[in-house]
């Protein structure tokens, strides 16, 4: 038996339908089928009604779902409790964080921090399968802060009475090709296949990048060559001119035509807030310092993005 079995048969209790439980799990419908399957085969017993719309609990259902519930959170909070000695210096933070982000952004956030605050230790979480692990981290305390992107295609519509956020910057998803390949056309008007490199279905970027497509004149023609999870193998792949990628900016160490592509066309670009939650409880001095200056941060770039549109 696996733990995502059990938050993914929680997850289904909660939204009584799989394919919402699976998007707030950032799995597949068939593999959330599959994994309560198996969660049913484990316990012996069916746990779900499927002859009902919406989905209904068994009265085995009903009784697991109770210590389901008590098993994850004693787990988790087990990890938050251990996770302590894990930590470079228990006065330190931890930061739980979207690979994509942890690549440049999150380097550059820290050392601005430095400035302001103090050096400090800090640990990076970023190798959590979902979102959803890194919310019940951040509950548990396995971690200090979560760093991800923000976008109404996407929302978590975690509750800002628990889990408060601050908005500190902005990146700009395009998409790319290799710098000497002939442009891709996006417009309508062309028939020619695109080769597409895209991200795994449990990955947030492809929500996001699904909501773009789904009103794009030109989804018909993606012929999809290459699928991963990290923005940096897209990168490569996209380099090596076996396609186009949607890419955040962050993944460029330098301009993207020193990494060798260039972009394809501005008019499909997506903005993406970048968002910084915490969990209001969690009030550890360095914490709230931290955030106290992440407030500042936020507020000046607001200040003079307003500036540049006045002057517009």
């Amino acid at each position: 038996m696996e733990l995502k079995w059990l938050e993914d048969f929680i997850a289904v209790a909660k939204r009584r339908h799989f394919a919402q439980a699976a998007a707030d799990r950032y799995i597949t419908q068939s593999a959330i089928s599959r994994r309560i399957q198996a969660l049913e085969s484990w316990v012996g017993t069916s746990l779900l009604d499927r002859s009902h719309n919406p989905v209904q609990l068994t009265p085995a259902g009903e009784e697991y779902l109770l210590l389901a519930k008590d098993l994850v959170e004693r787990t988790y909070q087990s990890r938050a409790m251990i996770s302590q000695f894990s930590r470079i210096d228990k006065s330190g933070i931890a930061i739980g964080c979207l690979h994509t982000l942890t690549l440049n952004y999150l380097p550059e956030l820290l050392v601005s921090l430095y400035g302001s605050v103090g050096r400090f230790s800090s640990q990076v979480i970023a190798d959590v399968r979902s979102v959803e692990e890194y919310v019940t981290g951040l509950q548990n305390r396995s971690w200090d802060f979560f760093i991800c992107y923000s976008h109404d295609s996407a929302s978590m519509n975690l509750d800002p009475l628990i889990f408060p956020h601050i908005d500190i910057g902005k990146h700009v998803i395009q998409p790319y090709q290799a710098i000497d390949s002939e442009p891709v056309d996006l417009t309508r008007h062309s028939r020619e296949p695109i080769d597409y490199l895209e991200y795994e279905s449990t990955t947030y970027m492809t929500r996001v990048i699904s909501h773009l497509l789904s009103r794009a004149p030109f989804r018909q023609r993606l012929n999809t060559l290459y699928r991963s999870s990290l923005a940096e193998s897209l990168l490569s792949a996209t380099r090596a001119g076996i396609g186009i990628s949607w890419l955040p900016e962050t993944v460029f160490k330098h301009s993207p035509e020193e990494e060798g592509v260039k972009v394809v066309d501005s008019d499909w670009n997506i903005d993406l807030r970048i968002h910084v939650y915490r969990l209001r409880e969690n009030r550890r001095p360095l914490v709230m310092k931290i955030w106290d200056q992440l407030e500042i941060l936020s507020a000046d770039q607001a200040r003079t993005s307003n500036l540049l549109m006045s002057a517009r």
